[in-house]
């Protein structure tokens, strides 16, 4: 007798789902942008923003291969000048550059560079983001003489060709030049 019993709720909820006597309406939303049009205003949206970041070209030559003699390469040394403010102190900031990163689809804004050097015995990697506001300018000290044909440098962790106290050693230059 128990077998020819059917649960009437088993048959309402099979899948997860309700026998509804009323009418639903179904909510229509305008058609979605193509992705063409969203991409190509988020370009512009980015384009202005790195044109109030960067008014004289300066930050985008460093990262363009249009001025091989203005760009910044992995294996460069390079000097990292912070606007002087009274009320903040940032120093001269020295390093090796291991490895350079462009980001957001094909725009320079997201940008850094990381470079690497050494205070007090520590190595030390710090990511500087190019189109800081806090940046004067960034200055290439040293090309290497045989330039090495990889994109990131993260081999010379911890080898003999790590890099020394760069900055030390730019000043003991500077002194012997003197």
């Amino acid at each position: 007798m128990l077998k020819n019993f059917i649960n009437p709720l088993k048959v309402f909820t099979r899948n997860y789902q309700l026998k509804t006597t009323t009418h639903k309406t179904i909510d229509v939303y305008p058609p979605r942008e193509p992705v063409t049009m969203k991409t190509q205003r988020y370009r512009q949206f980015v384009q202005k923003d790195v044109e109030r970041l960067d008014p004289s070209h300066w930050r985008r030559d460093l990262l363009s291969a249009k001025t091989p003699q203005t760009v910044v390469r992995t294996g460069d040394i390079v000097r990292v000048v912070y606007h002087k403010r009274p009320n903040m102190k940032m120093d001269d900031l020295y390093g090796y550059v291991l490895g350079i990163n462009k980001k957001q689809h094909g725009t320079l804004l997201g940008s850094s560079l990381l470079l690497r050097n050494h205070f007090a015995k520590t190595a030390v990697e710090v990511r500087v983001p190019v189109f800081s506001p806090l940046i004067e300018r960034i200055d290439i000290i040293k090309r290497p003489e045989r330039r090495r044909r990889r994109n990131k440098h993260y081999y010379i962790r911890d080898q003999k060709t790590d890099v020394g106290n760069i900055e030390g050693d730019v000043k003991r230059r500077r002194q012997l030049q003197m």
